[in-house]
């Protein structure tokens, strides 16, 4: 009889082929000693979506498809744990509205999916539709913030998000986990263009993020640029090394450059114009 494998093989084999799920998948049923090393590959992305949305996966989506009611049986599962393996969680379109849209035919809470997922280190929430719309006290905001205190978690991405005010999207950043490094903003809509977030920095006795790498895409630079330049902003971006804007308008440029005092290692620019887009005032100053 041939000798097992060491287990640190198995590993290496197993790290080797993480991006091929197909390959995972069959190397979860050759051997018992293979199975922790594929499913801590398996299991590190998942991506919620509302059966009947159209497109929320991509084309080259191979992984396993589940229920609210079987996932969150699997993440409960005491023979191999799969709730520590989740690394990465994304939201998709669907989630929106009333507490009832998180609440499946299984009648399984959407939230207590959330609370089993302790050891995030990316957390993505998109509205392809453009529909999810939160306020600071709404039920659906107050059930993801237990996600973005996840200990671990580094990188944050809101895309297409809709907001009543500034609280809301404050409140997130106030509450989500401190570690947090890396920050992705890419559509937010904000109703109220009044900045009010004084009573939410007291609150939070002036806790905030200290960022390395931020994205915005935003069609008017000047609103979101105004929230992160506050002086009760819950964001510093003075030790920021990456900095991406894609805008119409290179308003506030020069100013967001300019905040990151020396720190800043790397940006980019998109500006989508019609035309010839005129070089952001002093930004050749800023940059040396």
């Amino acid at each position: 009889m041939q000798p097992p494998l060491p287990q640190e093989l198995i590993d290496e084999i197993i790290d080797r082929m993480q991006d091929n799920i197909l390959a995972l998948r069959e190397c979860s049923l050759v051997a018992r000693s293979f199975l922790p090393s594929s499913r801590k590959h398996l299991y590190s992305h998942v991506i919620i979506f509302q059966s009947g949305i159209d497109a929320p996966l991509p084309n080259c989506f191979v992984g396993s498809k589940f229920t609210c009611q079987s996932l969150y049986n699997l993440l409960r599962e005491d023979f191999f744990p799969v709730a520590p393996l989740v690394k990465f969680l994304s939201i998709q379109d669907g989630l929106e509205g009333t507490p009832g849209y998180l609440v499946h035919r299984e009648k399984v809470r959407f939230p207590f999916i959330l609370n089993l997922l302790r050891n995030l280190q990316r957390v993505s929430i998109s509205s392809h539709r453009g529909s999810l719309s939160w306020d600071a006290n709404e039920t659906p905001l107050t059930s993801f913030l237990e996600t973005f205190r996840s200990p671990s978690l580094t990188s944050l991405d809101l895309d297409n998000l809709t907001f009543s005010s500034f609280e809301g999207i404050a409140r997130i950043l106030y509450e989500c986990s401190p570690t947090v490094r890396h920050l992705s903003l890419n559509y937010i809509t904000i109703f109220s263009r009044d900045i009010n977030i004084e009573r939410l920095r007291a609150k939070y006795d002036g806790r905030h993020l200290c960022l390395e790498s931020l994205r915005l895409v935003e069609d008017d630079l000047g609103l979101i640029s105004r929230f992160i330049l506050h002086e009760f902003s819950p964001l510093r971006i003075d030790c920021l090394r990456e900095l991406s804007i894609t805008s119409n308008r290179h308003n506030s440029l020069a100013r967001l450059v300019a905040s990151t005092r020396d720190t800043l290692e790397h940006l980019d620019f998109f500006v989508n114009h019609n035309g010839n887009a005129p070089d952001p005032p002093h930004l050749s100053n800023l940059i040396r």
